[in-house]
């Protein structure tokens, strides 16, 4: 599935615990099922790995729907230069891949942190620290 979205400010819980993501607006027609997916997004060209995040999140005391990618960059040329240009963009076009698990709540941000490690290893097959030395 193809679907293009516009960018949006989050709360910055992504980078705070090192893991940072690009929030979405979620498109109109937006019928998947919630919760964990390999994707990749389209850049000049360039299809960047990632994985994305659709399902509930607590923002205060509301509980809302978020869709978020958190781009696997290990290895791509240019990663500022990319960030901004998509920053800069407005938008982004996804495909989106493999589903990889419905969403969980957890306990606290290390418990998060983990299942994150998680999730990427099994999307890439590659354990995450072994992908940031790359």
């Amino acid at each position: 599935m193809l679907f293009t979205a516009n960018t949006i400010k989050g709360s910055g819980l992504g980078r705070k615990i090192g893991y940072p993501t690009i929030n979405l607006a979620s498109p109109s027609e937006f019928n998947v099922k919630k919760g964990v997916y390999g994707c990749s997004i389209k850049i000049n060209k360039e299809k960047i790995p990632a994985i994305l995040y659709f399902g509930p999140k607590k923002f205060g005391d509301n509980l809302l729907t978020t869709l978020e990618i958190h781009l696997l960059l290990s290895g791509v040329a240019n990663q500022s230069k990319l960030l901004t240009e998509i920053e800069q963009n407005g938008q982004l076009s996804v495909e989106l891949g493999k589903f990889i698990r419905h969403p969980v709540t957890f306990p606290d941000l290390k418990s998060l942190k983990n299942q994150i490690k998680k999730d990427i290893n099994k999307l890439t097959g590659r354990p995450v620290e072994k992908m940031s030395k790359n």
